[in-house]
């Protein structure tokens, strides 16, 4: 774990603004007092909140370039107006979107703290400090500098409700109103893959706890992504410290298999990329691509000519609404109309949104009235894959079964498939607690060997989840990505 000793020397109080990305109930499953976080150094937004500029902003060049033109709408139109929302872009997109894992030492302050009202955090680190003053600790990674991988003390406190209206306002990911698909409309875009197109393949890649899949045709020629994500800071912390020689050995294979997807993505120039839902582990690779091109122009050919597929990004807990605005800011600033959005939907139902001859895209919903806190696996996307060999791939994101299957375990959707890439990296796979939960799982097609593959390495959330494997493993023949042999880094469906 690599960092700019310079930058952490030279600043030894650092204060950002922090949106929680955690579970719906603010905790990780095995981590009690844990909160995943996705933020922004208070310095490039102060102008915003307060009105009051700060030298950071003069200081870095990459900032200086879209912060003028930023500033004049905002002083002419306001946060919420629409003229200011169109041109936020131009200056969002080159603010690097920080990773904070937060620890509470005693867990009865996590109550008050983290409850459901609060989306926005004021986090201040305390690089100098000792733990035993403050209630908190943290890790936090900065693109572009490194990452602070040993816990330090930091000080956290929720956001004034003028502060948090502010923050809503500012990243609030930014859609034209045209690229919205409503029930009955169809937008047709030129595609990578077409009505036609033949998918040779689908390489589930090993990315730690996280998801990146690419169908290929041919000689592993990519056409196409389910999700471009990769393993979280926190997830990394856990794997290295758990065990620091293979955690090391994992890492780097997630690095050099993110280096060649950036790379393929670059070179291929218009994939179809379909992202199942806003978490940063869905999203990683397109959010630090989306970066290095608004700051450096870096995979200009990927962002001018991809064509883009993906759920809604609302304001709410638990959504990458940071990461969002930051990727439809890059598409929007490249010049690219081959986007379609699929509006959120509050209600228990399925949706077919596109059918083609060899790939049909699904979003699913559920109605938010019969649950504490929204969720994106419960309004996100889906694809059915049938390869040239006949085969048929399921990729369910992290969507529960029974919402993709409107809650009916015979719904045809779940049944028939020679490959399964298992929903949630092996963790939760259905809502319903009954004793019949399993007949919502998948089922292979009959009287053939097929595979169920879990994107995960085990560590953090405990993906995949022992029980749940072995519930799988009544009809599948299960599979780890992270339990790929020697220097093997995906496993290829064809």
């Amino acid at each position: 774990m690599k960092s700019d000793s310079n930058f952490f020397k030279d600043n030894r109080i650092l204060q950002f603004y922090a949106h929680d990305i955690s579970n719906s109930d603010g905790r990780m499953s095995l981590f009690p007092g844990n909160f995943e976080l996705e933020g922004i150094q208070s310095e490039t937004v102060s102008m915003f909140l307060s009105g009051e500029e700060t030298d950071f902003i003069s200081e870095s060049a990459d900032l200086l370039r879209g912060y003028e033109q930023v500033k004049t709408a905002f002083l002419q139109f306001g946060l919420e107006d629409p003229r200011f929302q169109m041109r936020k872009a131009d200056y969002l997109t080159r603010i690097p979107v920080v990773s904070i894992s937060v620890r509470a030492k005693d867990l009865n302050l996590n109550s008050p703290l983290w409850n459901e009202d609060s989306q926005w955090y004021c986090v201040c680190v305390h690089m100098d400090e000792t733990a035993e003053k403050y209630d908190h600790v943290c890790i936090f990674e900065i693109p572009g500098v490194g990452e602070q991988s040993s816990e330090v003390p930091c000080e956290i406190r929720q956001a004034s409700e003028q502060d948090e209206r502010k923050l809503n306002a500012l990243f609030s990911p930014y859609v034209e109103e045209a690229h919205l698909i409503s029930p009955g409309k169809n937008k047709e875009a030129v595609w990578a893959v077409g009505p036609d197109t033949a998918i040779d393949a689908v390489q589930v890649m090993y990315v730690g706890a996280a998801l990146c899949t690419c169908l290929t045709a041919g000689d592993s020629v990519p056409l196409g992504y389910f999700d471009m994500g990769r393993e979280s800071l926190y997830s990394k912390y856990v794997l290295i410290n758990r065990s620091p020689a293979y955690g090391q050995f994992l890492c780097q294979k997630e690095e050099n298999i993110v280096g060649m997807v950036k790379h393929e993505a670059e070179v291929q120039g218009n994939p179809t990329v379909i992202i199942s839902h806003w978490h940063e582990d869905h999203v990683k690779i397109l959010y630090e691509m989306a970066l290095a091109y608004s700051q450096d122009g870096h995979y200009r050919n990927f962002w001018e000519n991809a064509v883009f597929f993906f759920p809604q990004c609302i304001q709410k807990k638990g959504w990458a609404t940071v990461h969002a605005t930051a990727i439809l800011g890059a598409i929007q600033n490249a010049g690219n109309q081959n986007y379609t959005v699929i509006p959120y939907q509050n209600s228990d139902e399925y949706r077919l949104e596109r059918q083609y001859q060899n790939l049909s895209i699904f979003s699913c919903h559920r109605n938010d009235q019969s649950v504490s806190a929204p969720n994106p696996h419960d309004h996100g996307l889906y694809a059915i894959v049938t390869l040239t060999s006949g085969k048929r791939v399921l990729l369910p994101g992290d969507c529960s079964y029974d919402t993709m299957s409107a809650q009916n375990s015979g719904d045809s959707v779940l049944k028939e498939y020679d490959y399964l890439v298992a929903t949630h990296h092996g963790g939760k796979y259905t809502h319903t607690t009954a004793n019949h939960k399993t007949a919502y799982i998948p089922t292979p097609r009959q009287g053939t060997a097929c595979d169920a593959i879990f994107s995960a390495n085990g560590v953090a959330y405990g993906h995949p989840n022992a029980t749940v494997v072995s519930q799988y493993g009544k009809t599948w023949n299960c599979l780890r990505t992270d339990q790929l042999p020697g220097n093997y880094d995906m496993y290829i469906l064809g």
